[in-house]
């Protein structure tokens, strides 16, 4: 993301340097900070973690003995193997609060499934999402699931209690992610959508030093996401250029959120949208080799006006590519 300004800071606003005194606070976007140590955790959680033992870490920091965290996968493609990795490789934190192992999975597809074998914490393996909504001893899920399935998924695992974290979007179009929505609201589950990168460290600093106000008057912002992978004509076709199981919303409910959070969180929020969007990939291989229309759109940019707060009644221009 890149904002122009045309109104020079103050010389001392800015990101904090290396001899602040603050400079070991969490990042913050609005209001809340992340959660350092055992804040924001359940309180039972936080109560197990306290009691237990610290440990010494080889470099001499004292560390607190994790408490294991049990995760059930929903959906054992890509984003599902991509967290059982995760995993793999979280005990290289030092003094993390908990310690996340993957113990069920579910999925229709055996290939899919016999996949996360290879996982030794993993005991269940279900061909359906319902056994793991009704497992006590399955402490979070993990959605990852095409987006045609968002809904009932979503919704069931909110009627069960059940915290999750789950793929984006939130519904296949509006009337679902309203009804997900309402679920979620009426349900006690702490519930997030999988998007990551405003935790990376350089957009958090992109965020902080935009939220602090050094930039002065907003001139125009663009937020991009390039990518590559569809341009390769020979890939087979996926669910994600179906509009049965992606939505009409197609490339703009996928990799579109990455674009928009970061502007969003800003308060970037548009009064007017001009959508300029491409189908580049009409056709692709089916299971077959045959060619098979792809009916979404695959590449978009959003012109968008966004009411200024330091300009009034001014409007900046704001670009969402993908």
């Amino acid at each position: 993301m890149s904002c122009r300004r045309y109104r020079r800071p103050a010389p001392d606003a800015g990101l904090p340097r290396e001899d602040d005194d603050d400079r070991r606070r969490p990042p913050v976007f609005g209001e809340q900070a992340f959660p350092q140590g055992n804040e924001g955790l359940p309180a039972d959680i936080t109560m197990r973690v306290a009691a237990r033992p610290p440990a010494v870490h080889e470099t001499g920091v004292i560390m607190t003995a994790p408490q294991p965290v049990r995760i059930g996968v929903v959906g054992a493609g890509l984003m599902g193997r991509e967290l059982a990795a995760v995993c793999g490789r979280w005990s290289q934190l030092v003094d993390h609060p908990v310690l996340p192992e993957v113990v069920a999975v579910a999925d229709p597809q055996p290939a899919a499934r016999d996949w996360f074998r290879r996982v030794a914490s993993v005991q269940t393996f279900a061909d359906d999402w319902r056994p793991l909504l009704d497992d006590d001893s399955i402490d979070v899920l993990y959605l990852a699931v095409p987006h045609h399935l968002h809904e009932d998924l979503y919704i069931a695992a909110a009627d069960a209690g059940k915290d999750y974290l789950a793929e984006k979007p939130f519904g296949i179009d509006a009337t679902a992610a309203d009804r997900i929505a309402a679920a979620i609201s009426g349900s006690d589950s702490f519930v997030r959508v999988s998007s990551e990168f405003p935790f990376f460290p350089g957009a958090l600093r992109a965020y902080a030093y935009a939220a602090s106000g050094a930039l002065g008057d907003i001139l125009e912002v663009r937020s991009q996401f390039a990518h590559s992978s569809d341009l390769d004509r020979s890939k087979p076709i996926n669910w994600k250029r179906r509009v049965e199981t992606c939505g009409r919303i197609g490339v703009m409910g996928d990799l579109g959120l990455h674009v928009a959070h970061v502007p969003l969180r800003l308060g970037y929020r548009p009064a007017t949208v001009y959508a300029m969007l491409d189908n580049v990939v009409t056709q692709r291989p089916g299971a077959d080799g045959s060619l098979v229309d792809c009916d979404t759109w695959d590449n978009a940019l959003l012109a968008c006006r966004v009411p200024s707060t330091t300009d009034e009644p001014r409007r900046f221009s704001m670009l969402w590519e993908t």
